[in-house]
């Protein structure tokens, strides 16, 4: 454990009780421990990896942990459905993680092309003890993608050039953290689907934008 991680982990923590309820969500205390667990984890190898720029406990538990979260108060649960939730350029593992402890009962995969990324994500997911993840170190495909799967990603790298592939994809629901637009953009790219924007609290710029019906134009 790093020098002050045991003061930081109680900020974290104070921060994600004191903000659930902004973002919609009641979590229950395992699901708090998980995401402490997660936050050690991403500080401890951040330092090698550089795995994100956000490691002030409080700004990551809100623009990491709650706004990732926050998908599972404006999406039904997928699981209801029997839909895979697939993470594109998960990195540091958002949103696929934080989700993945508030919709246990779902499926998720994880794909992430950079292999000491994957390693991260392999690791996280064994420390949090999550048995409906799975990791692809892999790059992203829509030939890999099932009619059935509900696609999110969020601060992808190369955002712009994926866009096409994954909001035209055949998966039917698509969650997309991103600003207003790359929003745009994806609804021009995928005239067919309905697009539905969610304000995220506290950002200046992001949002959620969920892309639902047919990608096919």
């Amino acid at each position: 454990m790093l020098d002050g991680q045991p003061v930081a982990d109680d900020l974290f923590r104070a921060a994600i009780l004191a903000g659930g309820r902004d973002f919609g969500l009641e979590l229950a205390s395992e699901q708090v421990d998980r995401f402490v667990t997660h936050f050690e984890l991403l500080v401890s190898w951040n330092r090698k990896l550089n795995l994100t720029r956000i490691v002030d406990p409080t700004e990551a538990a809100k623009f990491h942990f709650l706004e990732s979260a926050m998908l599972s108060t404006v999406l039904e649960n997928p699981s209801t459905s029997s839909r895979r939730v697939v993470d594109i350029g998960s990195g540091a593992g958002f949103p696929g993680l934080p989700l993945a402890c508030v919709w246990s009962d779902c499926e998720f995969l994880l794909i992430e092309p950079s292999g000491k990324r994957a390693v991260f994500l392999k690791e996280a997911i064994r420390r949090l003890g999550l048995l409906n993840v799975t990791v692809a170190n892999a790059r992203y495909s829509a030939a890999n993608v099932r009619d059935s799967d509900v696609l999110v990603a969020r601060a992808l790298d190369g955002f712009e050039q994926l866009l096409e592939s994954i909001v035209t994809s055949v998966a039917p629901v698509i969650a997309l953290f991103t600003d207003p637009t790359m929003l745009a953009l994806a609804s021009k790219l995928a005239p067919n689907r309905e697009l539905r924007i969610v304000e995220i609290p506290g950002s200046k710029n992001r949002r959620i934008g969920i892309l639902e019906g047919s990608g096919s134009t």
